[in-house]
């Protein structure tokens, strides 16, 4: 009984592998559509975070910079929160106080309601990128000279 038990659960566990893997893989292809990056380049970013960039996709389509070059656009975005957050919605910088996908500083600065919540955090990002730099890659040249946005 235990035996068969245990076989169950493998095979429950196996499953569930092969569903985060093919979902993943759908994420890949989804986010290869966006932007001109290489998924391995992405050195901060593991694969369960790629569903993050998949989103800010779909809702920075919307975004005044989007209807000119979105392919560079969206590289320097998935550059950027790359190099800040690898893409986490947890992501936190005891530091300096920043968390989130954009690292907003304070992390309360994006609202309670984003604490935990993926798009709203990406929401924010976009808003503070459009308001600061008027788009990504402003914000990436101010990033690579600076090393922060």
């Amino acid at each position: 009984e235990a035996q068969k038990h245990a076989t169950e659960l493998l095979a429950d566990s196996t499953a569930e592998t092969r569903a985060e893997a093919a979902s993943r893989s759908a994420a890949r292809t989804a986010i290869a559509q966006c932007f001109d990056i290489n998924p391995k380049q992405l050195h901060h970013t593991l694969p369960e975070q790629y569903d993050n960039i998949q989103l800010a996709c779909e809702l920075a389509k919307n975004e005044p910079w989007a209807k000119k070059d979105f392919t560079r656009q969206f590289s320097a975005l998935v550059q950027i929160w790359d190099r800040e957050s690898g893409w986490d919605e947890e992501a936190y910088n005891k530091g300096s106080d920043a968390g989130g996908i954009p690292q907003a500083m304070p992390k309360s600065k994006m609202g309670a309601a984003a604490q935990h919540d993926a798009a709203k955090q990406i929401k924010w990002g976009l808003n503070y990128i459009k308001d600061r730099y008027k788009d990504p890659l402003g914000a990436l040249a101010h990033w690579d000279s600076e090393h922060w946005y």
